[in-house]
Parts: structure tokens; C-alpha cells; sequence
């Protein structure tokens, strides 16, 4: 670990009145330190636990609110839409761009993350809208019509 690359969150979890882990506030005057390559002792800086941080190409918080990341799927989405609307890309060439680009650049942070079912629906629902009808499918096809093999008629 390095210090210059690392930071710190104070998290103490509990259970409320209703079941939930919730995560209590902690003093502010706490402090993590630890050693640089060089041996010397460096401070490392305190995040706030619903802060979320870009982690290997995926926003996180630590307390699992996975709104930052959501809002991201969804503004890359409708801009790939826009730079598509009015595009000459075939059927062929979105259908691959849906599987190859855009699809994996999506699927990605959505294998990463802890998304509520209604998050999952919205990047879906967005994902439709600007995907489907480009690639040349209908987009209110039954789901399961759209994701069975193309041999199949999907």
C-alpha cells in the first residue's frame, strides 16, 4: 500500500430499531497513519463514508449507496444515445457496439457494484431506450424475446 494512494473512512456499524445496519458518526479527531516506501510516517487523509470514491474504474461509497455510480451509467448512456441518433451506424454495427463498447463499459460497474433493484431498473429501462431501437429492435418487445440467441429471433 502507499500512502499517497491510499485513504482512510471510520466506519462503526450498528443494527437501528428496525433491523437496519446503519453506520454511526464517529470523533473527528481520530487519525490513521502509515509508512511510505520510504520509511517515513505520513498521515493518511479521513474520507467521509457516503463520499464515493473511483476504485478501479467503479464509484463506490462505503456506506453502499451506489447513487454516484448510477448517475455515471446513466449520463454515459444517453450520451453514446445522442453521439447514435443521428449517426449512419447500421443494425450490424450497433448490435456490436451494444455487445462489444457500450455493453461492456455497462456491464462492468453493474457486475462491481450493489445496485438497488429500482437503480437496476432506471440504467435498464435508459439502456432500452437508447440501444435497442439503434441496433434495430423493438424496444417494447418482451425481455425475454430481446435477450434469447439471434437464431431465435432476438
Amino acid at each position: 500500500m502507499e500512502p499517497d494512494k491510499s485513504y482512510w473512512v471510520s466506519i462503526q456499524p450498528y443494527i437501528n430499531s428496525k433491523g437496519d445496519t446503519v453506520l454511526r458518526k464517529t470523533p473527528k479527531h481520530s487519525r490513521l497513519s502509515m509508512k511510505d516506501p520510504d520509511g517515513t510516517l505520513k498521515n493518511l487523509p479521513r474520507k467521509k463514508n457516503y463520499k464515493a470514491q473511483l476504485t478501479l474504474g467503479v464509484w463506490q461509497s462505503p456506506n453502499g449507496c451506489e447513487k454516484k455510480q448510477t448517475k455515471i451509467l446513466i449520463s454515459k448512456l444517453k450520451r453514446w444515445g445522442k453521439m447514435t441518433k443521428f449517426s449512419s451506424l447500421t443494425c450490424r454495427d450497433a448490435r456490436a457496439a451494444i455487445s462489444m463498447t457500450i455493453g461492456r463499459s455497462i456491464r462492468y460497474p453493474l457486475l462491481a457494484t450493489a445496485l438497488t433493484q429500482h437503480e437496476c431498473k432506471k440504467v435498464t429501462s435508459i439502456f432500452k431506450n437508447v440501444a435497442l431501437g439503434k441496433a434495430g429492435i423493438v424496444r417494447t418487445a418482451p425481455e425475454l424475446l430481446i435477450l434469447c440467441p439471434t437464431r431465435f429471433g432476438g
